[in-house]
């Protein structure tokens, strides 16, 4: 059954995304909105997962619990690879093309370079690996990366690890984990050192592996076994309040105290505000966000083609207006056409597969 409302929480994060990136590649560090939109970024990305959280959590249990468990996991194995994996060698095609064509030439993809970060690309390993692959177009693949892994480790967690204490010690070990980060605990065994200028900038790509990120998806496996406790019966003008102040409020607290640097702070306020969030909303169907909705709906696509597309419309000599608007109106027409011509192609090419293995 789809849920409405997870479909607007997706487009709310997909737009907070999308608007950290217009920022950044379009050189606007400078405004006085960055620090404001830039926490907002996280706050995206970590709702993505908190949701992702959620929703493979219950593919898992309903395909095991209706076909049993060889066939359940075979169900669920197609059923990722379908919902991912098209688009997502559709949009990678492209991004070749224009790396090759605008940054590194055509005799790029004949170098041996070349095929050890396309392997990475296509194995979703490239972030795990990052000093040797990445095009340097599309940084959004880099979740793709980590939701991967989640795919593979949901499984786990439904047949061993079901109880809520077990649940309740991976979100801490998460939390343990932003806090050795922070206090610098673990640079020997990550090789990182605080005289390197970089420092902040690698345990800042460290805080967003595996290990903390399974923060997020702890949550929304939480908000999964527990659901029917956690109703939150509000009315229709608080649950709109709430849903633009919850957001607001955070990157503002994050903005003027400079938190972002203070990864167990940082983060145990993003797991609050969007376990807080999800859980008010996800059930709930509110007509004014209805094009949100319809956003959270392709907003799969509209993630894999925001930042090539942002490439290309910051290389040309236009004003920013002018590009902003053409930019909009190019990323929901490549998205709209992904999505319908690409992704429900892999929807319709998972039922097929279905019907002749199962």
């Amino acid at each position: 059954m789809r849920l409405e409302g997870i479909d607007t929480l997706r487009g709310l994060a997909v737009l907070a995304v999308v608007i950290y990136h217009y920022f950044v590649l379009f050189g606007l560090q400078a405004s006085p909105w960055f620090s404001y939109i830039h926490t907002y970024g996280l706050f995206g990305v970590s709702l993505f997962f908190v949701i992702s959280g959620f929703l493979i959590y219950r593919s898992v249990e309903t395909r095991i619990e209706r076909h049993g468990l060889k066939e359940g996991l075979r169900r669920y194995a197609i059923h990722r690879f379908f919902r991912i994996v098209p688009a997502y060698y559709v949009n990678l095609f492209f991004v070749i093309l224009l790396a090759a064509s605008f940054l590194l030439g055509w005799d790029y993809l004949l170098s041996g370079a070349f095929v050890k970060q396309l392997f990475y690309h296509l194995t979703f390993s490239a972030y795990f690996v990052y000093k040797d692959a990445g095009f340097g177009i599309n940084g959004a693949y880099w979740t793709l990366n980590i939701e991967m892994l989640w795919y593979l480790l949901a499984p786990l967690l439904f047949l061993y690890a079901k109880t809520l204490p077990r649940l309740l010690l991976l979100g801490a070990l998460a939390l343990l984990y932003f806090f050795a980060l922070q206090q610098g605990w673990l640079d020997p065994l990550l090789h990182t050192d605080r005289d390197d200028p970089a420092w902040m900038l690698k345990r800042f790509f460290l805080s967003f592996q595996l290990p903390g990120q399974i923060l997020f998806f702890v949550a929304g496996i939480l908000i999964y076994r527990y659901r029917e406790r956690l109703t939150l019966p509000l009315p229709a003008w608080a649950l709109y309040l709430l849903f633009f102040a919850v957001p607001a409020l955070f990157s503002y607290i994050n903005a003027r105290w400079q938190i972002i640097p203070l990864f167990f702070w940082n983060n145990l306020q993003l797991l609050l505000v969007t376990a807080t969030l999800f859980i008010l909303f996800y059930r709930r169907a509110l007509k004014l966000l209805h094009p949100l909705a319809w956003l959270g709906e392709i907003s799969y696509s509209v993630y894999l083609w925001h930042m090539p597309l942002l490439f290309l419309f910051k290389r040309w000599d236009a004003p920013l207006q002018t590009k902003s608007l053409l930019f909009i109106i190019a990323l929901l027409l490549v998205s709209s056409l992904s999505y319908y011509l690409v992704e429900k192609w892999g929807f319709r090419l998972q039922r097929r597969v279905e019907s002749r293995n199962f």
